[in-house]
């Protein structure tokens, strides 16, 4: 990771303007000084996602993400660290020293760099050189168009192996660098992977390529292969056509996911500009939480066959417990939608929308099928496997839902299916199904004590910090959390901040559930109406609180007095006590 300095970090999120970052992604409406919408990392129909301009925080009631700029775009963007660093970096006009960059950094940079003017090489080939004529035809048969070749950038590998890394050495590349470029052949170095194919460049949302998928045109070989994992690309992680379809996909919060390249090229051909597809593999749960951070529903569009409905089932089964709503389209007069784009045209490929079908429905009729052979339904297998995949969802209302289909899908009753179901959820007894009763108990509020609404309050405005400092110090406090916040700015103040910006408050505070409590609390905005007279007021209280508590002890130590010298000091001690203790009453 790179070592950018803290003066860096700071400047980039001093001149970032959170709301209006998060405001790209996320329709947001005010209210005071913040901003509430929909969060982008889970589902959900009301908004629990908030936006404080004044912390430079965001952070989502519901599914607890939380952060600050670097955060949210890492997290909406999928980008590590530096990445998102530079991005915002570039945003607010901050210049990052070439210094800031580790060696891992420039080398990983280096990757990205010779795999975009790889690309556009390529694609020069596909368009130009005679040898890559069988790629042209394809793509022409499969009614493919100019448009989509160059918006896509495909292009197309000589088919001599020795070529490329000839080209590269010239260049001064060398070995040890090309061998982590997922190029070429861990058992011939020599050889490029993807000679005499057709190939898909794989990119980031930032469209950079990190990878390639390359379709073979004649020959011996497996038809379609990936770049292999490296320092840049992992294809369990990424989505085919995911640079080209994200901003539609937050738009419409919908995915259209189909089996492979061809068929992703053919949908946006069609004008369903939000379909994307594994990269060759089968669908994995990365790929599925991806797609949870940008969209609510996914349409699976996969090959009619058998291993098609595998996969359309594997899906469902990943994102029904993302709490992403999945239906699954039925292709009875074609395998993919690549091949009736060739027969039938864009109109033919738009229709297949509409015929679609929920996905637990269609789960539970693949599963009674691989159930029900010659010899009669295995009810104990398939009810075993449904109960194994609710098993895995949390939300209660969702289970109920599915439980329900369940039941009238085998024409039993419901109550029969629900108790068998928390029979056989060894690994939560059926808790899920008491997950909607238990959500609606009101949440407590014991742990807001008057220690605890008083540094809340500060954290919320910290320009009030002097007043609480002024009066009390850590010691004050006999709440372990409070006492470790009011230790937390001091540090900061004495750093000479002005300003304790929520992310490093948190970062220096030492306890997850005080975390928690912390974020919880400063994001529900309750703290910042009239938080002077609030801080003020508990200050006070708190100072006459340690006043009484001091008189206490000198009383005590009165009542144990040895000599008439302790005595007196301590009677003389004990007074003014009371009188200071008669002056904050009085203040009050």
């Amino acid at each position: 990771m790179a070592a950018f300095s803290e003066s860096v970090l700071q400047d980039i999120l001093a001149k970032t303007d959170l709301v209006s970052l998060v405001g790209e992604y996320v329709s947001l409406k005010p209210n005071g000084q913040r901003h509430w919408g929909l969060c982008p990392f889970h589902h959900e129909k009301s908004p629990s996602f908030t936006v404080n301009g004044a912390n430079q925080f965001f952070y989502c009631f519901g599914c607890q993400e939380k952060g600050n700029a670097f955060g949210f775009l890492m997290k909406i963007e999928h980008l590590p660290f530096p990445e998102a660093v530079r991005k915002l970096a570039d945003k607010a006009g901050v210049l990052i020293a070439d210094t800031e960059e580790t060696p891992q950094d420039r080398e990983r940079q280096a990757v990205v760099e010779l795999l975009g003017k790889l690309t556009k090489s390529f694609h020069h080939l596909l368009l130009n050189n005679p040898e890559a004529q069988g790629a042209r035809d394809l793509l022409a048969r499969r009614g493919v168009t100019p448009a989509m070749v160059e918006s896509f950038q495909l292009g197309y590998a000589l088919r001599e192996r020795g070529w490329m890394k000839r080209f590269l050495t010239e260049r001064k590349y060398d070995a040890d660098f090309l061998s982590k470029t997922g190029l070429f052949s861990a058992n011939n170095p020599d050889a490029f992977l993807f000679s005499g194919r057709l190939l898909f460049p794989i990119r980031f949302p930032s469209h950079e390529t990190v990878g390639f998928g390359g379709r073979l045109l004649a020959g011996d070989g497996p038809k379609y292969i990936n770049s292999p994992e490296t320092q840049v690309f992992s294809k369990r992680r990424m989505l085919y056509g995911w640079d080209k379809a994200l901003p539609r996909i937050r738009e419409k919060q919908q995915v259209v996911l189909c089996e492979g390249y061809m068929d992703a090229i053919a949908l946006h051909q069609a004008g369903i500009d939000w379909a994307v597809a594994p990269l060759g593999t089968a669908f994995t749960e990365d790929q599925a939480r991806l797609i949870q951070r940008a969209a609510r529903t996914v349409v699976c569009l996969f090959d009619s066959d058998e291993a098609g409905r595998k996969a359309a089932a594997k899906a469902v089964e990943l994102c029904e417990p993302l709490q992403l709503e999945t239906f699954v389209v039925k292709t009875p007069d074609a395998k993919d939608p690549s091949e009736l784009l060739e027969k039938e045209g864009p109109e033919a490929v738009r229709a297949l929308l509409e015929s679609r079908q929920k996905g637990f429905d269609f789960l539970l009729d693949f599963r009674y099928t691989a159930f029900n052979r010659d010899s009669g339904l295995d009810v104990r297998g398939f009810v075993g496997e449904v109960f194994g995949f609710l098993s895995r969802v949390d939300n209660g209302v969702q289970q109920e839902t599915f439980l329900n289909r369940m039941a009238d899908f085998l024409g039993v009753q419901r109550d029969t299916l629900v108790e068998d179901f928390a029979k056989n959820d060894h690994s939560r007894t059926g808790r899920a199904l008491a997950v909607r009763s238990e959500a609606s108990r009101p949440r407590t509020a014991s742990g807001r004590t008057a220690e605890w609404s008083l540094v809340v309050t500060v954290v919320s405005s910290p320009e009030l910090f002097g007043v609480l400092r002024r009066d009390l110090s850590p010691d004050d406090f006999e709440e372990d959390r409070c006492r470790a916040l009011v230790e937390v700015m001091e540090a900061l103040a004495g750093e000479g901040r002005a300003a304790f910006p929520l992310d490093e408050v948190l970062e220096r505070l030492n306890d997850e559930t005080w975390r928690e409590e912390l974020i919880r609390d400063v994001m529900s905005g309750e703290y910042q109406p009239n938080a002077a007279q609030m801080v003020r007021d508990g200050v006070l209280k708190m100072r006459e609180k340690t006043l009484l508590a001091q008189r206490r002890k000198v009383k005590a130590r009165l009542e144990k007095a040895a000599t008439d010298e302790e005595k007196t000091r301590l009677l003389q001690e004990h007074k003014f006590l009371g009188e200071e203790i008669t002056r904050l009453k009085g203040n009050d």
